[in-house]
């Protein structure tokens, strides 16, 4: 149930040494979106928009590469295992790296809405990023296909419904019979991660493998490392992408060498810790990352291969990177020691 104080109840992320976009982030190394001034003809770093489709599939979450879905867990996790509710997820998001103030974390983080916000402003953002997200300018819906997509915010798809219509964000035939979206879907913009994404990326990356089920809380080893996105940084390359100003998707990229670089051979880019909010579905922010990060790779002088692991066991993972383009390397699995049992296939793409 939302309440004013529940949401004033909001857990927050302590942050570390950030390196500065112009040290972190030169001619040939930084986001596509992130141009050097020189290559530019203006001064400072101009954002290039990747847009994605709103409603197409996203893509799920695996190993230390966890695609996911924004929205709703059941989409393409149910594959990989039981799918915990966002209600029993959110219980488990203790660790003070994983609070933001974020609209999905403000009202979702507890789980489904029961009820909306009494304030009419934050009443108002919440149905806009619904009405975006579920159903955007250009789309069409019956109201049993609707509900479907409502359900990822609450069990109450009526009220949610009805709110959206009255409030002018959602168009409703005359009989009932049709839906149509009228606020069109913010453009993806995928940028470098800075200090003030630091709580965004945590408490996503939490929230992801909890909603897959592959941890039974956030206060395991592995867990408590991954939620530390300002040590990351300090080391490596993080990305978010955001829509409308909210940080939706974070990545982690890394070299042969680095501390996070898992299998990465000389000549390879790698990515783990791929990862886009649960509370949204089919948002398209997981597909348009490892678009980005192929285009990273091939700016990269040097980069030959783009690699990533995941786990054996999870069949919507494993089923995806084939379609995006990506080859099983069963020579180089890995079989961690201090995991029993754990089985890290390895995939890769040639650029």
């Amino acid at each position: 149930m939302i309440s004013n104080g529940l949401i004033k109840k909001r857990t927050t992320a302590w942050v570390g040494w950030v390196p500065s976009l112009a040290s972190g982030w030169g001619p040939g190394r930084g986001v596509a979106g992130w141009r050097a001034a020189g290559r530019t003809g203006g001064s400072g770093w101009a954002p290039r928009r990747r847009s994605a489709p709103g409603v197409a599939g996203d893509s799920p979450p695996g190993g230390c590469s966890a695609l996911d879905s924004w929205w709703s867990t059941a989409f393409h996790l149910r594959a990989a295992g039981p799918v915990r509710s966002l209600s029993k997820v959110a219980s488990l998001l203790s660790h003070p790296r994983t609070t933001s103030r974020s609209l999905a974390a403000r009202f979702l983080s507890r789980g489904p809405l029961e009820r909306l916000p009494k304030r009419e402003d934050d009443r108002l953002a919440l149905l806009e990023l619904v009405a975006r997200q579920v159903l955007p300018l250009g789309e069409s819906s019956d109201e049993p296909g609707l509900n479907l997509r409502l359900r990822g915010f609450s069990a109450d798809t009526a009220m949610l419904r009805r709110a959206l219509v009255d409030h002018g964000l959602v168009e409703r035939a005359q009989d009932g019979s049709r839906y149509d979206g009228v606020l069109e879907l913010p453009p993806l913009v995928i940028r470098p991660a800075t200090e003030e994404d630091d709580a965004e990326v945590n408490r996503i990356t939490v929230a992801a493998y909890l909603a897959a089920g592959y941890f039974p809380d956030a206060r395991s080893g592995y867990m408590l490392r991954i939620q530390d996105a300002a040590a990351r940084r300090a080391v490596t390359d993080v990305w978010v992408a955001e829509r409308g100003g909210e940080v939706i998707a974070a990545v982690t990229l890394a070299e042969a060498g680095n501390e996070w670089a898992d299998v990465a051979a000389p000549g390879e880019l790698e990515f783990r810790l791929l990862v886009v909010d649960p509370h949204i579905q089919r948002s398209g922010a997981g597909k348009a990352i490892v678009a980005e990060i192929l285009d990273e790779a091939r700016r990269r002088a040097g980069i030959e291969r783009v690699v990533l692991t995941t786990n054996a066991v999870w069949p919507a993972p494993n089923a995806l990177y084939p379609r995006l383009g990506f080859a099983r390397v069963p020579e180089r699995d890995r079989f961690p020691e201090d995991v029993p049992g754990l089985h890290l296939v390895v995939y890769a793409q040639d650029i």
